[in-house]
């Protein structure tokens, strides 16, 4: 998804993402891609929209990956980030864990599947080659791999991106099976949050649960606040003022601009839909 007026906030979980709009949050490989231009990307720690729900199968540790429609954390942002901070484990209600397992766009790995390295005992990783991939990675973990790093053209040039950078190898971590194994029962389930690591480490963690540091950061575009619209429409027409809006210019980023032009662009695109 190209969206304009794209920004990156900073901080706690449950805090960034009332500033957001959830149908804007960035994926994973979605914001891989834009570091191959965007170098200050590189730099920061990202939350992503990608969905991590963990349950037990037939004795199977099984990982459903899913996208923003899935995203039970999102859903319940409170709830789900204060349990995450007391327990590291946010246990959804059984309802939205039938909604994410029947879910199309959700991808369903046995976590034996994956080939996974690591001897701790809470997470353990899927370790790509990223100049050679092609033959490493088995069916199973190119559907994970390309989730995360994009598909087709885009995975190849990520990957790319990587290897010409010099991190020869990239890993994507997810819950140890014996770890899911102890934690949940036969009908529960746990959620755990999505992250992109800084670029030097290009990992990216399935099982994210200290979303109360202020480091990480979500990447999408602003919201607007149902009590903002006057002052959205305040600002607006303030701008029509030549000098006011020469002024502003001085002030502002290209980023925050970019922003700000897209806030009222949907704003004024929901108030004619009224």
């Amino acid at each position: 998804m190209t969206l304009e007026g794209l920004v990156t906030e900073q901080g706690p979980l449950a805090e960034t993402f009332q500033k957001l709009d959830p149908n804007t949050i960035q994926y994973a490989f979605e914001i891989t891609k834009e570091r191959r231009g965007n170098l200050k990307l590189r730099k920061q720690g990202f939350w992503t929209a990608d969905s991590s729900l963990y349950r037990v199968e037939d004795d199977d540790a099984v990982l459903y990956f899913g996208n923003r429609d899935t995203n039970l954390i999102f859903k319940n942002i409170e709830e789900a980030t204060k349990q995450l901070i007391k327990t590291g484990n946010y246990v959804p209600p059984k309802a939205d864990i039938e909604a994410v397992v029947k879910a199309e766009s959700t991808l369903r790995i046995k976590l034996l599947y994956l080939g996974l390295k690591g001897e701790n005992d809470e997470w353990q990783y899927l370790e790509i080659d990223t100049s050679d991939y092609y033959d490493t990675l088995k069916i199973i973990q190119r559907a994970l791999a390309e989730r995360v790093y994009g598909q087709g053209k885009d995975f190849v040039e990520n990957m790319k991106m990587l290897a010409d950078v010099g991190v020869k190898k990239t890993k994507i971590y997810v819950l140890n099976p014996e770890y899911v194994r102890k934690h949940i029962t036969e009908d529960g389930a746990i959620v755990r949050a999505s992250r992109l690591g800084v670029f030097e480490l290009s990992g990216f963690d399935a099982g994210g649960s200290d979303v109360g540091i202020p480091s990480n950061a979500l990447r999408g575009v602003y919201s607007i606040a149902e009590g903002d619209a006057q002052t959205i429409i305040d600002v607006y027409n303030l701008l029509k003022s030549p000098v006011v809006a020469a002024r502003a210019a001085q002030m502002l980023t290209p980023e925050t601009a970019a922003g700000l032009s897209n806030v009222l662009t949907r704003y004024l695109a929901n108030a004619q839909k009224q």
